[in-house]
Formats: C-alpha cells, sequence, structure tokens
C-alpha cells in the first residue's frame, strides 16, 4: 500500500511538473503571436506590407540594436519607401576600437 502510494504521488509530481511547462510553452506561442499581430497592425497603418522573414534578418544582423528603425527594410520598390541617395562611407580603424570607458568585463587572477 506503501508503494502505491509513493507511486501516485510520484506521478501527481511529474504531471504537475509536465503541466507547467505546456502551459509555459503556451505563453510564449501566444504571446509571440501577438506580437507578430502588433506588428502587422502597424505595417498596415504605415501602408507597408509586413514580412517576417524580412524583419528577422534585419533584426538578427542589427543584433536587435537598431530595432524597427534601425536595420529594418521592406522590399524594394513598394509605395512609400525611401532609398538613400548615396552609400555611406566605411567606418575608419580608429571609429572601431573600444575605448577604456567601454569595457564592462574583466577577469583578474591571483597568482601565488
Amino acid at each position: 500500500m506503501t508503494d502505491t502510494f509513493g507511486k501516485f504521488v510520484r506521478v501527481a509530481f511529474v504531471s504537475a511538473i509536465a503541466l507547467v511547462g505546456f502551459l509555459m510553452a503556451l505563453v510564449l506561442v501566444v504571446s509571440t503571436a501577438v506580437a507578430v499581430a502588433i506588428f502587422y497592425v502597424i505595417a498596415k497603418l504605415r501602408g507597408k506590407p509586413f514580412l517576417a522573414g524580412t524583419y528577422w534578418n534585419a533584426m538578427s544582423k542589427s543584433g536587435f540594436k537598431g530595432g524597427l528603425n534601425g536595420g529594418f527594410k521592406f522590399r524594394p520598390g513598394r509605395p512609400g519607401q525611401t532609398q538613400p541617395s548615396t552609400p555611406q562611407p566605411a567606418a575608419s580603424p580608429a571609429k572601431l576600437r573600444v575605448r577604456r570607458a567601454d569595457i564592462i568585463d574583466v577577469e583578474a587572477r591571483d597568482v601565488r
């Protein structure tokens, strides 16, 4: 009898963990769908098409730093787009150097 009760408690515990994991996955899917719907509505209000693949490529190239204004590109030839008239020059090596003030992670070793 004790063994049956122990097995029942184990099954209930594992089932509860599985249910919590399922609910977390469901929240993730629903929140992703809401976010995509918001992007779609904003694009429709602006009169531009929303392409999830283009958005994902732009965000992954910019490291999600630019947001919608920093690197999101629509398909060329659509109404309402602006194209840069001249290409921007490449950054000089001096501008690519890291300043000491920007370094926040330093590894220290104890030498004996």
